[in-house]
């Protein structure tokens, strides 16, 4: 019996999440978002259709609609472009409005580097295996602010110099991954997977200070860095010996290239340990040679990423990008990662800023302490923060991130619902309909006890959507202590 194999459905709620998200981002900008259906193998003309900022239910009807198609596949670049864009083109850079996002194509089947040291607040897995590591402006770029941030990122990944284009299209979750000529050539079966998000959106964003400081150091005409690009984590150096144990070190072409890249990170080590499982090592010519690496020469220099295809051509696999590592860590497959990471000047002073829930007030996703002696006002100053918050309001003078909020009563529960949270909405003149984002918990919650919490959690899941801030008060803090607030054990299990 034949017949054609039944394509998976689409993902309607990552395609509506995903949509919604570039919506979102673009909002009050002066443009239009970009959907692009491609055939990968030819056998149809490209279709590109435009969409309003705001039109969230059209883009995703629209995508919907392909559901059935064949040999199709489904792209929206992160970028805004101008309104006035000729009707079935896709724009090119001279066309980006605004660009909300840098992104990285890390594919296990090609030769990047493994491992990115600036965590991605979004993660799409293209594929088994592949993923597409989103990082979400603040605030949208211009094209040519956003050019070189792009350029970092793609060169320290190693992958397609087309994702330096601010214009770039990339894969919309949800959605089936066809795989082109290319993709089946290295390996890749014919059948379409469905394009997934490996990590919800948390919210968080990316400083694009902390892209381009990944950007290579600049090169002297013959192809050499005029400084080393960094070391290697312990992790990335681990996957490259594995990587270099199937390449044979006996060729002096090879072995020049693979010096040549691993000097770009000092890895001399690495090189010295792979060189001697030739016959042909020579101490001496080794240290010549890595001292050659900074004069000039003309042989081809290679990069990480072409190490691990040469590897992958030998039949090396490589461990995936994103993948849950505890388990192989318990088996002994891998070693432990050291959790700590020592930030050089260059990485500290590139860290993104910290954002304020209440300016100058409240730190956003951090624990904040309102302390001060009995009777000095401190839940009232809770009330009002939280009534701010809730609204939208400003806290006397202070701009606010308008978010939902919890406000958990361990005292006075009755009074601060019945009274307090009412008198401030009254004093601040808030309409009823503008009073339903915030929240009172009445029943005794001990954070240290596991089903307290959990039953708290649970709560404010049912309210918040994943991703989204929200501020939760806890009046009085020793009220969800399971011991006084003065004794060392009780605050330890707190926290």
């Amino acid at each position: 019996m034949s017949g054609a194999v039944d394509l998976p459905a689409f993902d309607r709620t990552a395609v509506e999440g995903h949509v919604s998200l570039l919506h979102v981002l673009a909002e009050g900008l002066d443009g239009v978002l970009i959907l692009a259906a491609f055939m990968p193998n030819g056998g149809g003309k490209p279709q590109v259709q435009r969409f309003r900022i705001g039109d969230v239910a059209g883009m995703v009807e629209t995508i919907m609609g392909f559901e059935n198609h064949r040999n199709l596949n489904l792209y929206a670049p992160w970028s805004v472009f101008r309104r006035d864009l000729e009707p079935g083109k896709k724009g090119s850079e001279a066309d980006v409005v605004a660009v909300l996002a840098a992104v990285g194509d890390l594919d296990n089947d090609k030769y990047t580097i493994g491992e990115l040291p600036v965590e991605a607040p979004y993660i799409i897995e293209t594929s088994p295996g592949n993923f597409q590591p989103v990082y979400i402006f603040e605030r949208p770029l211009a094209a040519a602010d956003a050019k070189p941030v792009l350029a970092a990122l793609c060169d320290f990944v190693g992958g397609d110099s087309a994702t330096k284009d601010t214009s770039h299209v990339w894969r919309i979750p949800g959605c089936l991954n066809w795989p082109t000529k290319s993709k089946l050539a290295r390996g890749r079966p014919p059948v379409p997977v469905l394009a997934t998000i490996k990590k919800g959106y948390d919210g968080g964003f990316t400083s694009p200070a902390a892209l381009l400081a990944l950007a290579p150091p600049p090169r002297l005409p013959n192809g050499h860095d005029t400084k080393l690009g960094g070391s290697l984590s312990f992790a990335e150096e681990a996957r490259l010996r594995g990587a270099l144990a199937v390449i044979p070190a006996e060729d002096r072409d090879t072995w020049l290239k693979v010096g040549a890249a691993l000097q770009l990170f000092g890895a001399r080590a690495v090189w010295d340990d792979w060189s001697k499982t030739s016959g042909k090592f020579d101490a001496a010519d080794q240290d010549r040679v890595w001292a050659s690496f900074h004069g000039e020469r003309k042989e081809g220099v290679i990069t990480v990423a072409t190490i691990y295809g040469w590897a992958k051509e030998r039949g090396w696999q490589a461990q995936p990008f994103f993948e849950d590592r505890a388990g192989a860590q318990r088996d002994g497959q891998l070693p432990a990662p050291n959790p700590i990471k020592l930030l050089s000047y260059a990485e500290m002073t590139a860290l993104p800023e910290g954002e304020f829930l209440i300016r100058g007030v409240i730190v956003r996703r951090a624990k904040n302490v309102l302390f001060g002696l009995s009777n000095a006002f401190k839940s009232f100053m809770a009330t009002d923060m939280g009534g701010s918050v809730a609204t939208g309001r400003s806290y006397h003078g202070n701009a606010v991130k308008k978010c939902p909020v919890i406000y958990v009563a361990n005292e006075g529960a009755i009074a601060i619902g019945r009274k307090r949270i009412p008198a401030w909405m009254a004093a601040h003149e808030i309409p009823q309909s503008e009073r339903a984002n915030i929240y009172l918990v009445n029943v005794e919650t001990i954070l240290p006890n596991e089903i307290s919490r959990n039953n708290l959690l649970a709560a404010i899941r049912s309210i918040v959507e994943p991703g989204e801030d929200f501020f939760l008060i806890i009046d009085v803090l020793r009220g969800t202590m399971t011991g006084s607030d003065r004794d060392d054990v009780a605050r330890r299990d707190l926290t």
